[in-house]
């Protein structure tokens, strides 16, 4: 099992001011254009169990 450890949302907004950019961020919903960037992902116990392996043939 794994969790998230940190991450940041990175993007451009056009704005008339760092102000105006952070009103678009808090008030008008403009983290929804925002990318997730995954910056730290730890991983705790890991069983495989009786998964089956998947093998794709890839012709060169």
């Amino acid at each position: 099992m794994g969790h998230l450890r940190y991450g940041h949302r990175e993007g451009i907004i056009k704005a008339e001011s760092k102000e105006d950019a952070l009103n678009k961020l808090e008030n008008e919903g403009y983290t929804d254009h925002l990318d997730f960037v995954l910056d730290d992902y730890s991983c705790e116990d890991t069983e495989y169990g009786d998964n089956e392996f998947e093998i794709e043939e890839v012709e060169e």
